[in-house]
Formats: C-alpha cells, sequence, structure tokens
C-alpha cells in the first residue's frame, strides 16, 4: 500500500509497505509519467499493490466487473522475484522467441494452482487431454521446474492465461507472444481490457473450463486463423502494454482525479484554436478553465516545432492565417507578433510550374493563350466558363469559373485525391473556396490581413494560454475520464466519438511523410507545390524552410498523402454525411452544460480566422 500526492510541484509518496517489490516498481511508474506530463498538484491518492482492491475507493491494478481507479500495475518498471529486471527488455526477449518455431503443438502453461480452484479444474482436464495440454505446477519456494515466459513461447503453439487471486501479470506478457491465447474468463478487470476484444485478439474460454477443449481443437485446426488473431494482439500489445502506454494511462489516471477533485469552472475539450480561444476569453472574466489534450502539446493541427534540422515546421500541415475580419486580427495581435506573409502555392501541371488559383500566367502556359490583361482575361473566361441553370455541386462550381480543360487538368484528379470523391460527389462549397484570378495576382489568398506568427504558431498558443486562470492536461483523452457534472463543457473533439454507437461520419486524415536533405539549399522554388495529376500519389509537397525565409544550411520536405482512416483532419461534406451529422446536432441538443464547438465538433471546415471568430461569436452569444 502506497499514498501519493503532488504538493507545491513536487510528488510525495507514503510508501506502508507491500508484497515484494511492488511498491517501488509503482512508485518509478508514477515518478516517470509526471516527468513526462509534469501533473498539476493533487490531492492524496491510495493505491492497494496486491492482487484484488481493498475497497471501493483503492486505486488498485484490477477490480471486479469495474475500471473505476484501476491503475497499471508494477511490473512495467520489474519483477525481479520472476526474473524479470526490466519490462521492456523481457517483451523483446517474448517477441523474438515468439517470431521462432515451436517445438510442441500444445497448449503450455505453467503456475501454482493455489491461488484459485478453477486452475485445479484446468490441472484435471489437462491430465484427461495430455494430447493437448501440458500443463506444469510450480512452487516458488522450490522452483526446480521453472520455465520462464519467453521459453514457455518457444516451446509452444498455443498459450493460455487464467484467474488466480486478482489481476494477471502474467497477461501483458503472453499478448506479446505472436501466440494464439486462450483466455479464460474473469471477473477481475484490468484497465486494457476494456480495448481488449475476443475473437480479434484472444480465444475466448468459459470461466468454468467448460469450453476449453472445444476453443483448443479449433485453434489446432484453424492454427492460420489463430494466428492472425496472435498478430492482433501483439499489435494490440504495442498500443496498450507498452511502457509508454503505461504511463499514459497513470496520466488519465491522476488528471481524472485532479478533474473530480478540482475546482475548475469551465472544462474545454480540445486545444486547438476553437477550444484555446474560449478558454481565454472564460479566463478574461474571471473563471477558472482546465484544458483536456487528447494529443501531447498544445496547439491542435496548428501545432509546429524546430525540427533536428533547425527548421521549424508544421506537424499537420502548412498554416496560412489569413483574414478580412479586423476583430479577428486585432484579436491574435494582442497576444503574439505576427510577420506579413503572402503566401503563394504553385501547380505542377504538364510538367509546368503555374501559379493556383488559376490567372493570367497558368491560363496561358496550359490552356496556349497569350493574354495580357484583365480584359482579355474576363472574355476568355465568359468563352470558356460553362453555365449552370443551378450549382448543385463542386464540379459544376468549377467548371463554371474555369471551363472543362482546366478542370479537367487542375480540379478533377487533385479533389479524388483529395477526398475520394470526384467533385461531383461533393456539395458546392468545397470548390467554392478557391478563388479565380483575372490578371497576374499570383497570391494563393487575397484577404487584407495575411500573416504567419514570428515565432511560430506553438509560441503563439503558449501567449494565447498564458492566464493564472487556464490550466493545460496534456496526453488526456476527455471520453476516457467519464461523466463530469456541474461543470460548463466545451467540446471541440469529433461529434461523433462523444456519441458513440451511431453511424460514424466520414473525414479525411493525411499521411506526412518526411524528408530531410543535407547541405541542400532549397528542394523546390516554393513553400507549396500541388501536384494535381495521377502520376503521383501524394497531393503536394511543402518545404518549410521557405515560410518567414529560414536561415539552414539543410532543408526538409514534406509530402502529404491523404487517406481515409487517421487523425480526423476535414470533414466530408456529402449529402449522407450532412443528413447522419443532422441526427448528432439534435442529440447534441439534449445534452446539458456541454457546449459543441469547432470543426470536428460541428462538422464544418473552418479556416484559421472562421474558427477564431466562430469561437469569439459562440462566447458573446452564450457567455457574456
Amino acid at each position: 500500500m502506497s499514498f501519493s500526492v503532488k504538493k507545491e510541484g513536487n510528488l510525495i509518496f507514503n510508501d506502508f509497505g507491500g508484497y515484494q517489490t511492488r511498491n517501488i516498481s509503482t512508485m518509478w511508474c508514477i515518478e516517470q509519467a509526471n516527468k513526462i506530463y509534469n501533473w498539476n498538484d493533487f490531492t492524496e491518492i491510495k493505491i492497494h499493490t496486491g492482487d484484488y482492491e481493498a475497497s471501493e475507493n483503492d486505486y488498485t491494478y484490477s477490480k471486479q466487473n469495474s475500471y473505476q481507479n484501476v491503475v497499471p500495475d508494477f511490473n512495467f518498471e520489474s519483477w525481479p522475484q520472476a526474473g524479470i529486471n526490466d519490462y521492456e527488455e523481457f517483451i523483446k526477449q517474448i517477441d523474438a522467441q515468439g517470431l521462432l518455431g515451436f517445438d510442441i503443438n500444445k497448449v503450455g502453461w505453467i503456475g501454482n494452482p493455489n491461488t484459485h480452484p478453477y486452475r485445479y479444474r484446468m490441472l484435471e482436464i489437462g491430465e484427461g487431454n495430455k494430447d493437448i495440454f501440458d500443463f506444469f505446477v510450480i512452487n516458488w519456494n522450490k522452483p526446480n521446474n521453472y520455465i520462464s515466459t519467453p521459453d514457455l513461447v518457444k516451446k509452444y503453439s498455443m498459450l493460455i492465461d487464467i484467474e488466480g487471486n486478482g489481476y494477471s501479470g502474467r497477461l501483458k506478457h503472453l499478448l506479446y507472444s505472436h501466440r494464439p491465447l486462450l483466455l479464460v474468463d474473469r471477473p477481475h478487470k484490468e484497465y486494457f481490457f476494456e480495448y481488449l476484444k475476443e475473437w480479434e485478439h484472444y480465444i475466448p474460454v468459459n470461466r468454468d473450463l467448460s469450453d476449453l477443449v472445444e476453443k483448443t481443437k479449433w485453434c489446432l485446426e484453424n492454427y492460420e486463423k489463430a494466428l492472425k488473431i496472435a498478430e492482433n494482439a501483439y499489435q494490440f500489445s504495442k498500443k496498450y502494454l507498452s511502457r509508454k502506454a503505461c504511463f499514459k494511462q497513470w496520466n488519465t489516471v491522476i488528471n481524472k482525479h485532479i478533474i473530480k477533485n478540482s475546482d475548475v469552472d469551465v472544462i474545454v475539450v480540445g486545444c486547438g484554436l476553437s477550444g484555446c480561444v474560449t478558454a481565454n476569453r472564460f479566463a478574461s472574466k474571471g473563471k477558472k478553465v482546465l484544458i483536456l489534450e487528447k494529443r501531447e502539446h498544445i496547439g491542435g493541427n496548428c501545432y509546429d516545432y524546430v525540427d533536428e534540422q533547425g527548421i521549424l515546421m508544421n506537424k499537420y500541415g502548412a498554416h496560412l492565417f489569413h483574414t478580412n475580419n479586423e476583430r479577428v486580427w486585432n484579436y491574435v495581435n494582442q497576444f503574439d507578433k505576427w510577420v506579413r506573409w503572402d503566401h503563394k502555392v504553385i501547380g505542377n501541371v504538364d510538367r509546368q510550374l503555374v501559379p493556383i488559383p488559376v490567372n493570367i500566367t497558368t491560363v496561358n502556359t496550359l490552356c496556349n493563350q497569350t493574354i495580357k490583361n484583365e480584359q482579355e482575361m474576363d472574355k476568355w473566361l465568359k468563352e470558356t466558363q460553362v453555365v449552370y441553370d443551378e450549382i448543385t455541386n463542386s464540379e459544376e462550381v468549377a467548371k463554371s469559373r474555369v471551363g472543362e480543360v482546366l478542370y479537367d487538368k487542375i480540379f478533377k484528379d487533385y479533389t479524388y485525391k483529395q477526398w475520394n470523391k470526384y467533385p461531383e460527389e461533393l456539395k458546392p462549397e468545397v470548390l467554392a473556396r478557391i478563388p479565380i484570378r483575372n490578371n497576374f495576382d499570383d497570391r494563393y489568398f487575397s484577404d487584407r490581413f495575411q500573416a504567419l506568427p514570428h515565432k511560430g504558431y506553438t509560441h503563439f498558443f503558449n501567449k494565447l494560454l498564458d492566464n493564472p486562470m487556464i490550466r493545460v492536461c496534456t496526453g488526456v483523452d476527455f471520453l476516457d475520464i467519464g461523466k463530469i457534472d456541474n461543470k460548463i463543457i466545451i467540446y471541440t473533439g469529433p461529434i461523433d466519438e462523444y456519441f458513440s454507437g451511431h453511424d460514424k461520419l466520414e473525414y479525411r486524415s493525411i499521411d506526412f511523410v518526411i524528408e530531410r536533405y543535407k547541405n541542400m539549399n532549397y528542394y523546390q522554388p516554393n513553400s507549396v507545390v500541388n501536384y494535381p495529376g495521377k502520376d503521383v500519389n501524394f497531393t503536394r509537397i511543402v518545404e518549410y524552410k521557405h515560410f518567414l525565409n529560414q536561415d539552414s544550411p539543410h532543408t526538409t520536405i514534406v509530402k502529404e498523402y491523404t487517406k481515409s482512416d487517421g487523425e480526423p483532419y476535414y470533414p466530408v461534406p456529402t449529402q449522407k454525411n450532412i443528413e447522419r451529422y443532422e441526427k448528432y446536432k439534435e442529440l447534441a441538443k439534449h445534452e446539458k452544460d456541454v457546449h459543441f464547438l469547432g470543426r470536428l465538433a460541428t462538422y464544418k471546415y473552418f479556416n484559421m480566422d472562421e474558427a477564431i471568430l466562430n469561437a469569439l461569436e459562440y462566447f458573446d452569444k452564450n457567455f457574456e
């Protein structure tokens, strides 16, 4: 048993003794998690380091049929009494052995039967079915027939885990084994059981073992299928059972404790523009605000950092601030200095570099014209544009502006790469945002105010949040916290994640593939080069060194590949998705004290200035 507190920035432990080295290892895990997440001060929590809970309010390694206050067990650090001096090294041994062939095509198990009656029942079944089971009893006081877990993995084609006194110290190891795992049902739940799925990560066995023989024979007869389940378990383990995952779980546990014992007035979910602007407005009115951010950093998709080559770059794609709204411009300038930046984009079309959006130079290059002025451009556009009685989709938007030829060269395939849908399948507003120029202006935006924060967006966000009334907790998923009463909740995450169990909304995500080049001045002539054609899979290349005219002997580029799975970046505005969102919108109306705000929560694309203005105006309407 141990007690933990954080006071005036310092962790304080009171160790009241426990079994083996469990307290020491548990405290080590807490210390390491605190080094990563740097928690706010928190009141005392009592951690029971036995196999099962001592009382309902204890924090413990497992609980019967509940995940409340369940924490990672001690052996994420070490378990020297079981021959585990370092968890990560031990897992590597199991991983390596599991990739080798097995010696015996049976289910292998070794353990102490005295910790649960069902273990004796399992031994009886093993005695009657020695052709498929090898079960060994170990006396920990006289371990003369001990087989280590890596050796067990190497020896047998299948493994089994069965309940003992409470939580299972061994289960984590077995899930890494690349071996089909028979998991016997048990009432004691560990933190990761919530995500562990039968027939996806393990072969389920009834608690009374009535189907043990049947499930084992299924594995033997369908071993390739069982191996796929084992591989799923391995991938699951890398996500939920690494030491890093342990620290992340402790972060969730501690922050849940902080939240439920805090005196904050407002909880903001998400540390992007919508969340941070709203937090700042509440703080300016004297309200205590706690921001919960799922990622490990502030700033949402605007987050930037200096890479190993000394180049300031965005992690989630280039962000260029532009606006005509004076309120927004004045607001952002309260917090940081902004440097004028007229963004330009060029497209690699037919192996020629042309300005995007379309201007006179684009038309002359791609359509073999010799247009010299705005009057000639207007005439060409009028002759080229397709006229519709009513615009119903993005294809019609594009053709009504640039005609058939430029639609095919610039918009059609690029839109498909970006959205996995052709323009005819998308609502008009998707391509309606893209301007057409009747002159030689090669700027991407024509807004009055165009700028970048002089030290990057992360610096700007730090300034925006620099208020004693605002606290930020990163690495915390609000949906893991559970219900929070009597607080104002500003939710800026995906609305379909908040309301689980309904038809999912469709989003587009992006893979950012970084390439670094030594001793190269520039890779390309512009910060952003779009690739509209089908000849390459990526949509664009961004070279961040161009932004703010950075100085480095090297350069870094990022190729962007859009995809359907992954982090949700862009809502996909099809009729089906809009209809689904309307159902979520109706559900949101009935959530007490919860406000849905921002791009993901309202399933609407916002430019940065639009997100800021939307947050300001929402606050004005609902909280002033």
